[in-house]
């Protein structure tokens, strides 16, 4: 992107994940006192430059003490797992946007070789406020990652049954805060809302990504509604008996579906907008077996016969897309997909599965340059009103049907303070 010829960071995490997801020039801070020496990631598979294969993770578990409540495959967000140990050079004065890395959380990592396992291509957690991960790239290795030395030589000793060596410990410093610096101004802010390795990573890359698309909008992340209920019971749940919490994941799991129930303990279930607060409304609810909503990325679809995705025909601040069988007068860039049975001409042909899971025949959808969708609406109303982009939208309805996130951060709950008034004690 030309608004960002040259990027300076001081986190080696930023700076790794940007070189992974773009081709951007990134140079390290002079003043650097990041000494992180794990990097392993979790990133989005359709992010990932095609440098080399990445390791992709297809079912996760959920571990309560040392036993495993539940294994199920990742369905929907493809997650990869990425070694990327990259040299950068140092800045030097150069001039630059500065991400300034802010209020890093670290986390400890640890590396078990030489094993003999049958949980290859897994991840599993445990769920707790000191969360505990655990990654099985292969069926040789593992590697631990906890937000604490003594979570993980607890948590080495129940699973592994081994004593670790401090001194081959692994840290890793991830941001919760980025500020960005334009000639040493600073134009905007990047808050983490996830808490877990995987889901900062995750969501870190999804961020950079809209940011070397869109630099220009301000992008926050938000949770949707389904993760409340979900949020209750992880909780609670280490104070319930084993076999209870395997049925209630069950019910849980068919309740939310498949898709948002991992994508919740994931953390990849995030929404993105640049307002702090999202609503639900007709159309996402009669769209909602798409899974495909206001502040969701669409999916990376291949274009028949080339390798190319619909992505590389995103163009501008805002895209149209629909299908082939409407005529839209929408004066915005328009692409228009069909399936490879359809004699209209379009922009691009994608496979019946692909028109299908995108619903095409009964709705459009308003996409930005980085594959966000900013809206998505019945095909009846494509050229019966104007389109507007999520900046310029407002609400009017009073009661509106779901409030999924808002931002409290800076409330402090109080008792009210009651006035008494007793006549015996006034003054005539």
């Amino acid at each position: 992107m030309k608004e960002f010829k040259n990027l300076i960071v001081n986190n080696k995490a930023v700076a790794n994940i940007l070189s992974l997801i773009s081709e951007t020039n990134v140079k390290l801070d002079n003043n650097i006192e990041d000494d992180s020496n794990y990097y392993n990631y979790f990133l989005p598979q359709k992010l990932l430059r095609d440098i080399e294969k990445p390791i992709l993770l297809d079912t996760y578990g959920i571990l309560s003490k040392s036993k495993l409540l539940l294994r199920e495959p990742i369905s929907g967000s493809q997650i990869s797992f990425y070694s990327a140990e990259l040299n950068y050079s140092k800045a030097n004065g150069e001039s630059g946007v500065f991400l300034k890395s802010e209020n890093v959380k670290v986390f400890y990592s640890y590396t078990f070789n030489n094993l003999e396992h049958k949980y290859s291509s897994s991840f599993f957690t445990n769920l707790k406020s000191n969360n505990v991960s655990i990654v099985f790239p292969n069926n040789k290795s593992a590697h631990l990652i906890a937000e604490s030395v003594s979570n993980l030589k607890t948590y080495a000793k129940k699973i592994f049954n081994i004593k670790i060596n401090e001194n081959e410990i692994f840290t890793s410093s991830l941001p919760l805060d980025i500020s960005i610096f334009e000639d040493d101004k600073l134009t905007k802010t990047i808050a983490i809302k996830n808490k877990s390795y995987l889901g900062i990573c995750y969501q870190l890359a999804n961020i950079l990504h809209i940011l070397l698309k869109e630099p220009k909008n301000e992008i926050r992340p938000g949770e949707n509604y389904s993760s409340y209920i979900n949020k209750i019971f992880f909780t609670f749940y280490n104070f319930l008996p084993n076999f209870l919490n395997t049925h209630i994941f069950k019910f849980l799991l068919r309740l939310s579906g498949p898709s948002s129930f991992s994508n919740q303990i994931l953390e990849v279930n995030n929404f993105y907008t640049d307002q702090n607060y999202f609503f639900s409304n007709a159309i996402d609810d009669s769209q909602s077996s798409s899974l495909f909503l206001k502040g969701s990325f669409l999916p990376e679809i291949k274009i028949e016969g080339s390798s190319k995705s619909i992505f590389s025909l995103l163009k501008g601040e805002s895209n149209l897309i629909c299908s082939s069988n409407f005529s839209p007068k929408i004066k915005i860039n328009t692409i228009l997909l069909s399936n490879p049975s359809s004699k209209n001409q379009c922009d691009a042909k994608i496979n019946d599965s692909a028109y299908e899971l995108l619903n095409l025949d009964k709705c459009y959808y308003l996409v930005s340059p980085s594959g966000l969708i900013t809206m998505v609406d019945l095909n009846s109303n494509l050229n019966q009103k104007s389109l507007v982009t999520s900046s310029n939208s407002k609400y009017s309805d009073t009661q509106q049907k779901t409030l999924d996130t808002f931002n409290v951060s800076k409330f402090k709950p109080s008792l009210p303070k009651i006035k008494l008034r007793f006549p015996f004690f006034q003054k005539n």
